[in-house]
């Protein structure tokens, strides 16, 4: 796994959060118990063509953010 994971512990290197962060998003906490992904399919994905239902993206946005995009070779994974 790579990429720039936001969440509890973790934001990107610019400290922001943005749409264009968006698919660099992997789903990776410390403790899916107590954030568990409504279904697996069912996050509110962001990125392109998608956004939270209330509109903003925060670090309480993330944990619900899976890796989906439509063309990953276009937005690749970042790897250290």
């Amino acid at each position: 796994m790579c990429g720039d994971v936001i969440g509890p512990g973790a934001t990107p290197p610019d400290g922001e959060i943005s749409v264009y962060d968006a698919v660099y998003i992997i789903w990776h906490i410390a403790d899916p118990e107590q954030y568990p992904l409504p279904d697996p399919w069912a996050a509110d994905v962001i990125g392109p063509g998608g956004t939270p239902a209330d509109g903003e993206i925060t670090v309480h946005d993330a944990v619900y953010i899976i890796w989906h995009i439509a063309d990953p070779e276009q937005y690749p994974l970042r790897c250290a």
